[in-house]
């Protein structure tokens, strides 16, 4: 791998692969992770500043909403309620509210213990507390998990991923959100950076989560490899962006250049199904 572009402050760089996948290195320890995502403050104040769907309550009407419509509405074409789901990563549990409106007999798994009592005591969901693995959830339990902005942060994608198939029934749906390491805004974002030196790397800074977050941005074809290597079989992507109008505090250079940019996706769904026998 190739270093593309340090930030000093955090003390991590960001590698480039042949294949198009980037990795932030290195990667932190349990208790960084711990410290960084356990906080209060993580979804009540420094996510809430640019996601509008995490502040108290949601707005029905929201263009976040309704792309998390579209979220389910793809999923259920392929695992419809009254099907078990699982998200992995709920945050407040929007998206896990939205499924159990729907039908589904939804639960979730989320790290931060904020984020999970909101969910359980906002929505009354079933939301367990810690990091997802082997071992928090029965196995085949599920018809389908759906995690969104959750893989990149974790520093060892495979063993998520295996733990997702995990989970699943046979001819259960997993769908995968995250950010494409093929979009027009990560180039843009690594062009400035470069072509500067590092000396304007705001952009880049704030795709890998103000430098520390993401620790692994794929492109499809890579997930794909990593679905098909963990016993799943890919069965669509579908792009999308989140939208700018859900987002609060952005500078105005950063919203015009993200209203240009989120017009092509740069982030993916990928819907993988595990087969019905070996």
């Amino acid at each position: 791998m190739r270093a593309l572009c340090a930030f000093p402050d955090t003390g991590r760089t960001v590698l480039r692969c042949g294949c198009g996948h980037r990795t932030l290195a290195p990667f932190p320890d349990e208790r960084e992770l711990a410290a960084r995502y356990g906080r209060e403050a993580y979804y009540a104040e420094d996510l809430a500043a640019l996601h509008d769907d995490l502040r108290v309550g949601y707005d029905p009407a929201s263009p976040i909403i309704a792309s998390y419509r579209q979220r389910l509405a793809a999923i259920a074409d392929l695992a419809p309620p009254p099907a078990r789901l699982l998200e992995v990563g709920c945050a407040r549990g929007v998206f896990l509210d939205l499924a159990a409106k729907a039908g589904y007999a939804a639960s979730g798994i989320e790290m931060n213990p904020h984020g999970a009592a909101y969910a359980r005591e906002k929505f009354g969901l079933d939301v367990a507390t810690g990091a997802f693995g082997p071992g928090m959830t029965a196995p085949g339990a599920f018809g389908a998990v759906a995690s969104y902005d959750t893989i990149e942060h974790v520093a060892d994608p495979r063993g998520f991923m295996s733990a997702v198939a995990g989970a699943l029934a046979p001819g259960g749906v997993a769908a995968i959100g995250t950010p494409d390491a093929s979009s027009p805004l990560l180039a843009a974002a690594e062009f400035a950076a470069v072509a500067t030196g590092g000396r304007w790397r705001y952009p880049l800074w704030r795709v890998y989560g103000d430098g520390v977050e993401h620790l692994h941005l794929f492109t499809r074809g890579g997930l794909a490899r990593l679905a098909r290597e963990t016993g799943l079989e890919p069965v669509s992507f579908h792009g999308y962006s989140i939208p700018v109008r859900n987002m609060r505090d952005l500078s105005p250079p950063y919203a015009l250049a993200l209203r240009l940019a989120s017009a092509l996706p740069y982030e993916f769904t990928m819907l993988a199904r595990k087969p019905l026998g070996p």
